[in-house]
């Protein structure tokens, strides 16, 4: 039961800001961009209700889906890989309504030459785009790091008899915990 309920709020959730699209924001309507003047015309408004008939179906149907989980014995791993697929399978179709209602729009807008502001002209620096392969620091900045990692993990080594190498920490022989960073393996002798 727990699992309905979560896909419920899920697709509850999904709606809410798939309907948010169909209002206006900025000039932005399903995702294109649109002058003020013709957000109001006809073929707008049909595809926008094309788009909310769609969406109301897809929720319809993610639903009747979900139902299932009421019936599905209280497995933890079977109702987890359900609601994941659920869940991918119900993102994937709002994706595929979304891109579907967005061309259509956005044809419309080419069809009609319906574009906001002007062309403008805009200048980039290409010396920017050839430093950008360069590192901003010397590889030689590390060094200090990597010899100071090195000298704890040697010295270590000396005072317990024994290095190890993998895991972060360690209980040594001596029975101190410590942070290892070993360079060299050598036979463990009697590590916890």
């Amino acid at each position: 039961m727990l699992g309905f309920s979560v896909c419920l709020v899920f697709a509850g959730l999904l709606a809410v800001s798939a309907f948010m699209e169909t209002k206006p924001n900025k000039n932005i309507l399903i995702g294109v961009t649109l002058p003020l003047a013709h957000q109001k015309d006809e073929p707008v408004l049909a595809i926008v209700k094309k788009y909310q008939k769609q969406l109301l179906l897809l929720c319809v149907i993610a639903a009747l889906l979900a139902l299932p989980l009421i019936w599905l014995p209280d497995y933890m791993s079977l109702l987890s890989f359900y609601i994941a697929v659920w869940m991918m399978g119900c993102i994937a179709a709002y994706t595929k309504l979304l891109a579907a209602r967005m061309q259509e729009l956005y044809a419309l807008k080419q069809e009609n030459k319906w574009f906001v502001g002007g062309v403008r002209t805009v200048h980039i620096d290409t010396e920017v785009s050839r430093e950008k392969d360069k590192m901003p620091v010397s590889a030689l900045w590390f060094l200090p790091a990597f010899l100071l990692a090195s000298a704890v993990s040697l010295a270590e080594q000396k005072h317990c008899g024994s290095a190890v190498v993998l895991p972060a920490r360690l209980h040594f022989p001596c029975n101190r915990a410590v942070h290892v960073l070993a360079l060299s393996v050598a036979p463990h002798r009697g590590i916890l």
